[in-house]
């Protein structure tokens, strides 16, 4: 920040960013929702890109969505704990907002909305990076968004790589 402004902002997803799912060699499609938590390896590289970048965090996780806030839901036979509330407990200083929460257009759509309600940051100019692990999100299909875009694999979350990327984004001059 500068002055008290904010000049940098994550637009942070959270599931298979910050946590991972080849925690013991499960696949997507057999997730063990009982072992998918925030790892400390992927919060670890978030803090690296805080420390380095100074950024402020957007939340564009899906969880946004559900209102009230669930904090679970059944998959498969096993509960699923949501990790957004923990996530919010902990970086609550560095949280300045939420993606909104259409539920029937992907999050670069309510991106765009997003910049529509906050002028003051600006789309073209602004530093930002956005940090997703879902290709159907449609970022990539953004020229804009395209460079800003930091692609997790979501087996693994944020690596070291993903957060060099985020805070070249981040820190690239004007």
């Amino acid at each position: 920040m500068t002055d008290g402004k904010i000049d940098k902002i994550i637009f942070l997803d959270i599931d298979h960013v910050l946590t991972n799912t080849d925690i013991d060699g499960t696949s997507f499609r057999h997730l063990d929702p009982s072992k998918y938590h925030l790892s400390e390896v992927n919060l670890k590289w978030l803090d690296k890109i805080l420390d380095a970048t100074s950024a402020k965090i957007v939340i564009a996780s899906n969880w946004r969505k559900f209102s009230p806030p669930n904090t679970r839901w059944l998959y498969d036979g096993k509960w699923y704990e949501s990790t957004l509330e923990p996530f919010k407990e902990m970086y609550k200083s560095c949280i300045i907002g939420m993606l909104p929460p259409e539920r029937h257009i992907p999050k670069s759509g309510c991106l765009d909305l997003w910049f529509e309600s906050n002028k003051w940051f600006s789309k073209e100019e602004g530093k930002y990076a956005i940090l997703e692990d879902d290709l159907r999100e449609g970022y990539q299909d953004n020229a804009t968004y395209a460079k800003h875009l930091v692609l997790t694999d979501y087996r693994y979350g944020l690596t070291e790589d993903d957060a060099l990327r985020a805070v070249s984004i981040l820190n690239a001059p004007h």
